[in-house]
Formats: C-alpha cells, structure tokens, sequence
C-alpha cells in the first residue's frame, strides 16, 4: 500500500544561501534516496531523475493527446531505464494538461510506491502567490518561479519558452508577484 507525503514541501526542505534569506529551498529532506520529476506539457513530457542531490539525467516524450495510467507507468519506467538510474521512491509531478493529470498521478503512485508531490493548489512550496486567484497560476509557472528563486535569489524574471512563452516575476520578497502568458516562438 503506497504511503501518503504530505502535501508540503517547505516543511521538508533546507536551507540554500542562494535563495532569499527566509525562503524555503526546494531540495527536499528526502535527497537522499531516488526521486522522479515529470512535467507533463502541452506539447512534450519531460523526465528528470535526481538520486541525492545530483540530477542524473533527463529524457522527454512528445506528450500524448490521451493516455491510461499503465501507459504513463511505461513511459516513466522506460525514462528510469534509459537514464540507467534506480528505482524511484519519490516522485514530484507538474501537469499542464488537466485530462492527464489523473493518469500520471496514478502511474506515479504505483512507480514509486508512494503518491506523488503534485505541483498546483495545496501544495505548499514556499512562494506566496500575489496573484487574485492562485489555483489559476499553473503548475508550470510555479514550478518556474520556484526554479529561479532556488537558482537565482530574487527579485527575478523567468523567461520559459515552450509552446506558450511564459514570463514569470518573483519580486524582491521571493513572492509570485504575476507574469505574462504569450504565443510560443513556434506559433
């Protein structure tokens, strides 16, 4: 039976003297095992594999119109394999594309043996939203300002090219203060 995470990661977290003095950093307590990031975009998936603190490769798909969790499950097993890395116990998981999101929380869940972080509303990750409505900010934006913050301090600007470009501004305060949403250099 998978065991249930918290749905916080800022309790798990350390500390990084790059990020903003008060900010939460987002290595979590559990680096020392496997753990499995995917970001299921609109256009492509991509994998991550990080055992401690390093990160031991990435591999991406072009992101399915539709899938079932069993064929989610192979594609994550199959980006273990090909990145030669060990089993997952942890897995975080940013998905963009509302219908698939269930599915990769399932396969992920029975992958790693315990229900994956899922990035987006109740997921407490150390970034205040200065934002009206929040749970309209999407997993990918968050996960870019958290991003920037780690790698960066703040104040920060994000610039995400993908399918949309996202231009995302943390302010001086490590807060998410808004950002823009514009057609992607391929559109």
């Amino acid at each position: 039976m998978a065991r249930n995470l918290p749905e916080n990661l800022e309790g798990a977290m350390g500390t990084n003297e790059r990020a903003a003095e008060g900010s939460a950093s987002i290595r979590p307590a559990f680096a020392e095992g496997c753990l499995l990031a995917v970001d299921v975009g609109n256009t492509v998936t991509k994998f991550g594999v990080f055992v401690e603190d390093q990160l031991m490769g990435t591999w991406e798909i072009t992101t399915p119109d539709s899938c079932t969790a069993d064929e989610a499950w192979a594609h994550a097993a199959r980006a273990i394999d090909m990145l030669d890395a060990p089993e997952p116990g942890y897995a975080i998981l940013s998905c963009v594309v509302p219908s698939l999101a269930n599915v990769w929380r399932t396969a992920l869940e029975k992958l790693c043996g315990t229900r994956p972080y899922v990035v987006g509303p109740g997921l407490k990750t150390g970034i205040r939203m200065r934002y009206d409505d929040p749970s309209e900010v999407g997993s990918d934006r968050v996960a870019d300002a958290v991003a920037a913050r780690e790698a960066y301090g703040v104040p920060v600007v994000v610039v995400d090219l993908g399918t949309t470009t996202n231009i995302e501004v943390v302010d001086e305060d490590g807060a998410f203060a808004g950002g823009i949403i514009a057609p992607g250099v391929a559109l």
